[in-house]
């Protein structure tokens, strides 16, 4: 959610929620956030289809860890196409 939600939303702290509102309370920081759909992303992508589904695999696992997910994938986009898979190129490049 943070990855596509910052992507894609200008996103704002509302308040923070205390442990001791919930049952039983958790070992975390909660907060309520706000978000507002932007026109555009806020980088313009190259492919957004591939930001989708990257996040969608990063984060498919039970534990959610970057380490067991293809990021290999985006080692590969780049190699093959000679920059960041994700973000557009400088303009005059």
């Amino acid at each position: 959610l943070s990855v596509l939600a910052q992507a894609f939303c200008r996103v704002e702290m509302g308040f923070r929620v205390p442990a001791g509102a919930f049952r039983p309370p958790p070992k975390v920081e909660s907060a309520v956030l706000g978000f507002t759909v932007l026109d555009a992303p806020v980088e313009p992508l190259v492919d957004e289809e591939f930001l989708w589904k990257l996040t969608a695999g990063c984060f498919r696992q039970r534990r959610k860890m970057l380490r067991n997910s293809p990021v290999s994938y985006t080692h590969l986009r780049a190699h093959e196409t000679g920059r960041n898979a994700l973000s557009a190129p400088a303009e005059g490049a």
